[in-house]
């Protein structure tokens, strides 16, 4: 399902509780829909695909591990 405009809000609050930039947090899911809203939001995410082939994505970086991950 795609990401409606507002999708994004609860995200947006998560930096202001956090006190830290969107563009500076790196969200973390399983769930392409959580990682699209996060991105809409301004934070940088990883779509973590603990089985199988990895599936690439426009989007989000796609890691099998936490070491995978590229911070640039």
């Amino acid at each position: 399902e795609p990401v409606q405009p507002d999708d994004a809000a609860s995200y947006r609050e998560i930096s202001r509780a956090l006190d830290i930039p969107a563009a500076q947090t790196l969200f973390l899911s399983d769930i392409v829909e959580e990682l699209d809203a996060a991105a809409q939001a301004g934070m940088r995410t990883v779509w973590v695909q603990r089985s199988g082939d990895l599936v690439g994505h426009a989007t989000h970086q796609c890691v099998s591990h936490f070491g995978q991950i590229q911070l640039n």
